[in-house]
């Protein structure tokens, strides 16, 4: 955890979250567990994910899951920037009214839904730093658990364990090559293979529509 913690400060990001608490396995022995969320810039993430898969003896044992996801916020941005010109619109009228309020109870009015209109544009200033926050910075959040809370059953010197989390990952990858094959026949293999065969197959047509309607108008040569 405190490796981590450094790793992510020494690429100019943060710790956001840090966790070490124990927990018992169910043969009784009591073991650390640690959960760590840190923020990297975005060029950073690769170098940074890599570093941590680094950090452990046996990728294909110890790292037992990794999620990668990302998510597109320009419209939810662009639409509470909208949100908040029509807001700061709205504050420089009342601030207008206000000046030329005569009476006490419509500057009472006035300054009641001027403090709501502040206290609006002041949450939006708020999520739409976070989202720009977000697209700058990644976020890389890791559990840790000691290798004795997961070690693996031992049979004369076999883990199958070891061996059924092998078959699990090239299972997987697996299914990531035919999924990725399958797309790539969909989106780009199918439609150019019909930009080539289906004008050849109008012309083949065509030209055997031309064959049959000729047959047809020969007269039949008499015997």
């Amino acid at each position: 955890m405190e490796a981590i913690s450094k790793l992510a400060s020494g690429m100019g990001g943060f710790v956001v979250t840090s966790n070490l608490y124990k927990t018992t396995t169910t043969s009784g022995i009591e073991v650390p567990v640690a959960n760590v969320t840190i923020r990297v810039p975005v060029a950073q993430l690769d170098a940074a994910l890599n570093q941590i898969k680094a950090m452990v003896t046996d990728k294909d044992v110890d790292i037992l899951s990794e999620d990668v996801s990302g998510q597109d916020v320009t419209s939810e941005v662009t639409d509470l920037e909208s949100r908040l010109r029509n807001l700061q619109a709205a504050e420089t009228q009342l601030l207008e009214i206000m000046d030329n309020a005569t009476l006490t109870e419509d500057v009472i009015t006035i300054f009641r839904e001027l403090t709501t209109v502040r206290g609006e544009i002041e949450v939006l200033q708020g999520q739409i730093k976070y989202f720009r926050e977000s697209a700058s910075l990644s976020a890389i959040n890791v559990s840790l658990q000691a290798k004795a809370a997961v070690e693996p059953i031992t049979i004369a010197g076999w883990q199958p364990g070891v061996e059924v989390q092998k078959a699990l990952q090239a299972l997987v990858n697996g299914g990531k090559f035919l999924v990725n094959a399958l797309i790539w026949i969909v989106l780009f293999a199918l439609p150019f293979l019909a930009v080539i065969f289906l004008p050849i197959f109008f012309i083949v047509k065509a030209i055997r529509k031309r064959s049959k309607a000729k047959k047809i108008k020969e007269p039949k040569k008499e015997a």
